[in-house]
């Protein structure tokens, strides 16, 4: 589980690389120092990325939710 300060402590790298977060959500840090959301998925057996938005922009609680999953009964 990521936490608030790893991502803000989080600094650029030559090459972007992701702090992983759980369930293929990561933050992916960007050689210029953006901070960026994804989602990773399958969908008809192709890896799909969905692209969510900006930290902080998109804050930490986002995909922390405590309900539950909106697939399950």
């Amino acid at each position: 589980m990521l936490a608030y300060i790893q991502i803000n402590t989080a600094k650029p790298k030559a090459k972007p690389y992701s702090l992983t977060d759980a369930l293929d959500l990561h933050i992916v840090i960007q050689p210029n120092g953006q901070k960026l959301w994804r989602l990773r998925y399958r969908f008809l057996d192709k890896q799909k990325t969905l692209h969510l938005g900006g930290w902080p922009q998109v804050s930490l609680s986002f995909p922390d939710c405590n309900d539950s999953h909106p697939y399950q009964d």
